[in-house]
């Protein structure tokens, strides 16, 4: 079983190329894309299932806060987006609740037919369009976790995703579903290389010195808004934090490059995966940074070589009497990519490199302007440094809610009102939106928003809540305070953000 697991065998004839008996370099560049670049029909089925998961349960969470975010009535109105040129949205045509509903259900059919393997290309192209009209909606509560969905989800509508474990497999009974286990074309080059993108600019926009002195994860996980107890009880050990953090930057730099490795290339893409698995359980366990570890795992996946699934039960294999009956030849194994569909993915890709700056790892100014729409319209831009800076300095957040009797409370923790840092746990927001959203709330450029979150809060609130425990008053504080082996003072400094009145005027029970 082992052997058949680490195995990268994909055809009989091109055992030598693919199952790992290579023992020399002189592959022709031709051989050595196919060697590295294909993907087995049975990962891409299963990347297919867990992306619909992922986008229903995407769906599900922002439900959750349908009225305070999708609505003309919630924190952020559809007049107040600022659209650039050329990007648009389907949510942005109406402010109607009933319209955003049409549209969420719409979504979630579409990832459920996605699921499902369901006329699997259009449903696809439809998921694709309404997360793109989605996070142009609501801008200010998108993590890296959703451009990563958005780019795989981009690539994935060029590639042959319904082929396997589809309701499109079993009910057309296309011969192509059973004829190939590799695919081979341009989609399937740039989802890889995406994958990679990934963790290189993580990697190296963290060659700075808070993260090559191994500090960075010290004052990650001293900072409240994130942190999970996991990470709280990793503060007792500074030196296992000082090495996690430059095998961090080791890891998002090294462990990628492994994939292009043209000899036992299965043993090695398992090595990739199980790394950079290990890598994404171990921050979602210690952070609170919403579906990132999950969509990394849907990119993993697709990498599983076809060793996994020749070890595997039967029932996840290809069909035993096709395969008996298929000439291996190399080219039908491994079927080139449509023409028009590799065009288009790789204009797509030329662009998004195109469009940084590899010195500073930033979007240039300069670009063409004809091509300019493509990246708006599409929703190309993408940056992946996460905890780059990794700044010394806690903040955390304090809502002062006065009640009609003249008592003070923490609205947020829904307790006795403290300054205590030590009592303000990321679990004290709703979910990942709402952490993300406050954390844009602290830097200036996001200070307009601060009195319709608080206006909102104050709403719900009351809403919530009998007469007798509603807030007449409800003002917005931001405390920050100097973390880490270096602080130099405890001092916690304190800002007001905003201060909302209930409406209409509520007067003080009587006793």
């Amino acid at each position: 079983m082992l052997k058949h697991l680490l195995l990268e065998g994909t055809t009989r004839t091109t055992a030598g190329i693919y199952g790992g008996h290579v023992t020399g370099y002189n592959l022709s560049p031709r051989l050595w894309a196919r060697g590295v670049f294909s993907l087995d029909v049975r990962s891409l089925a299963l990347f297919r299932m867990l992306l619909g998961s992922i986008l229903l349960g995407d769906l599900a969470i922002r439900a959750a806060d349908f009225g305070a975010m999708y609505t003309e009535y919630g924190i952020l109105p559809a007049a107040s987006v600022a659209m650039s040129d050329w990007a648009w949205s389907l949510h942005m045509l109406s402010g109607a609740a009933a319209w955003q509903a049409a549209l969420f259900c719409f979504a979630a059919v579409s990832a459920l037919a996605l699921l499902l393997g369901y006329r699997t290309r259009l449903a696809t192209v439809l998921c694709w369009i309404l997360l793109v009209s989605l996070h142009a909606r609501m801008p200010l509560v998108l993590t890296a976790a959703d451009s990563y969905l958005r780019m795989l989800l981009l690539w994935s509508m060029f590639l042959p995703l319904g082929d396997m474990w589809s309701l499109d497999a079993s009910l057309r009974r296309r011969a192509s579903c059973a004829r190939r286990e590799l695919v081979l074309s341009m989609a399937t080059v740039a989802v890889m290389l995406q994958i990679c993108i990934v963790y290189w600019y993580a990697g190296f926009s963290k060659l700075n010195r808070v993260w090559l002195d191994g500090d960075a994860m010290d004052h990650i996980l001293r900072r409240s808004i994130y942190v999970k107890p996991l990470g709280d009880w990793l503060l007792s050990y500074p030196d296992l934090l000082s090495w996690v953090t430059t095998a961090t930057v080791v890891l998002e730099l090294v462990v990628p490059c492994l994939l292009f490795i043209p000899w036992r290339t299965g043993r090695f893409r398992l090595a990739v995966i199980a790394s950079l698995a290990a890598f994404h359980l171990g921050i979602h366990l210690t952070i609170n940074i919403g579906l990132f570890a999950f969509v990394g795992f849907a990119g993993l996946s697709l990498l599983l070589p076809t060793g996994i699934w020749t070890a595997a039960p039967r029932v996840v294999q290809l069909d035993t009497q096709t395969r008996a009956n298929q000439s291996w030849d190399r080219d039908r194994s491994v079927p080139r990519g449509n023409r028009l569909s590799d065009g288009v993915c790789l204009f797509f890709f030329i662009y998004i490199i195109g469009s940084w700056d590899l010195s500073t790892l930033r979007y240039r100014d300069n670009m063409p302007s004809w091509l300019e729409p493509v990246g708006k319209v599409m929703m190309l831009p993408q940056a992946w440094g996460m905890f780059q800076t990794a700044i010394p300095r806690d903040y955390w957040y304090v809502y002062r809610g006065q009640k009609l009797n003249g008592d003070a409370i923490d609205a947020l923790e829904e307790g006795l009102l403290t300054d205590s840092a030590a009592a303000r746990r990321s679990e004290a927001f709703p979910n990942h939106r709402w952490r993300k959203l406050h954390a844009r709330l602290v830097d200036v450029d996001y200070s307009q928003y601060r009195q319709a979150v608080v206006d909102h809060m104050l709403q719900r609130w009351n809403n919530r809540h009998k007469a007798g425990e509603r807030l007449a008053v409800l003002e917005m504080y931001s405390f920050t305070k100097e973390v880490g082996r270096d602080a130099e003072s405890d001092k916690v400094g304190v800002a007001p953000f905003a201060r909302a009145i209930a409406q209409p005027p509520m007067s003080p029970i009587s006793e």
